[in-house]
């Protein structure tokens, strides 16, 4: 399922090195990996997901099939290295999905309309909201998790190279996730968001509308116009000869 891909499964060998196995790791790579307890299985989860979707594997585009990693590698990780039941994990769910119908009504899951914030940012607030709610906060810190985690990823932009959804989306997925727990942690230990959730959503979309179309999807600008991302591009259409993607013209000439 990975031969059309330009990545294979990698989340194998992180999985390796934190199961304990030395003999495992030592083959896996030579260097010990940092001691970061639920953030290790968060990523391990999210570049999991991510590589299910990939190989063209059943997933949950939650909120979209590019950032379809970062809730559930967050919500899934928790559960297992925190014992949560899964009524605990249902209500994460749905304070998930209460910010994702948030997001849907006063911004965009769209990467089309505002890059890769609006799909890896987006599900960025909603794990953090569910993290959070999974530790049992209040709704004040649920929702500021989600406000912290969406100021600091306002702005990423979607330019994934060789036009497939998985690079940099996988490493995005990774640091939306990553930046979800940590906004969690915070939001627990009471600092403050500043602003509202709403008020970043409404920033949320002004940043998104700003946006030029070269950084919302179409492969013309940021990583997928430098010249190692044209030559995978060109490998990879090489690649698809015969079949239906031959149809469809390289970024650079459609515009």
């Amino acid at each position: 399922a990975f031969k059309d891909r330009i990545l294979g499964p990698q989340s194998q060998q992180l999985q390796v090195l934190l199961n304990g196995d030395a003999a495992a790791a030592a083959a896996a790579a030579p260097q010990a990996l940092l001691d970061l307890g639920l953030l290790n299985t968060i990523n391990l989860y999210a570049s999991a997901y991510m590589e299910q979707k990939s190989a063209f594997g059943v997933i949950i585009a939650g909120p979209t099939a590019g950032s379809c990693g970062v809730v559930p590698g967050c919500v899934i990780a928790a559960k297992h290295v925190m014992q949560k039941s899964r009524e605990d994990v249902a209500k994460a769910l749905l304070c998930a999905g209460l910010v994702g119908a948030f997001i849907a009504t006063r911004s965009t899951f769209a990467a089309e309309e505002g890059g890769c914030q609006a799909e890896c940012g987006s599900a960025g607030a909603m794990a953090a909201a569910a993290l959070a709610c999974l530790q049992h906060g209040s709704i004040a810190q649920c929702l500021g998790a989600a406000s912290m985690t969406l100021q600091a990823l306002l702005g990423m932009v979607c330019d994934m190279i060789g036009q497939r959804v998985e690079a940099p989306c996988l490493f995005r997925n990774v640091a939306a996730a990553s930046m979800a727990a940590s906004s969690t942690n915070l939001a627990l230990a009471s600092f403050t968001a500043l602003l509202p959730f709403d008020e970043v959503l409404a920033a949320h979309w002004e940043v998104c509308q700003s946006l030029p179309p070269s950084l919302c999807c179409t492969g013309l600008g940021g990583l997928a116009n430098q010249p190692t991302a044209r030559v995978i591009e060109g490998h990879m259409a090489a690649k698809c000869d015969g079949c239906s993607c031959t149809a469809i013209k390289p970024a650079a000439e459609v515009w």
